[in-house]
């Protein structure tokens, strides 16, 4: 059995489409990322939110049942908070969650990044 996959182009213009749409139906959240200083900056950007359930986790995974699962589009994060790590935080309705993960490979192709996800707990 032979599996045929689309083009790179293409599968490109479907992802960028996709992550796109987190800009017209995503919520705001706060990014908030330490500087090289020591001190913290802050982004609103908007991103797709939810929780994490069983059926979510991958085995050996840090993430857990109930953790939040932050989905946001690549071009929108500031390059400061291109890399969050457990020091940092993401606000979302107004309460704070640590950074227990952050994902941008997922979600690219071909060496452009389209989304990063993001897994807080809180």
């Amino acid at each position: 059995m032979h599996i045929r996959f689309p083009a790179t182009e293409q599968l490109q213009n479907q992802f960028r489409a996709a992550y796109e749409m987190i800009e017209t139906v995503g919520e705001f959240v706060v990014l908030r990322y330490r500087l090289d200083d020591g001190g913290y900056d802050d982004a609103m950007v908007k991103g797709k939110v939810s929780e994490l359930r069983l059926v979510d986790i991958v085995a050996g995974s840090t993430a857990r049942v109930g953790d939040l699962r932050v989905i946001l589009h690549a071009k929108s994060i500031p390059l400061g908070a291109r890399k969050m790590e457990s020091k940092d935080r993401v606000n979302w309705r107004g309460r704070e969650y640590a950074v227990v993960q952050y994902d941008n490979a997922t979600a690219s192709i071909g060496g452009e990044v389209f989304g990063v996800s993001i897994i807080v707990r809180g």
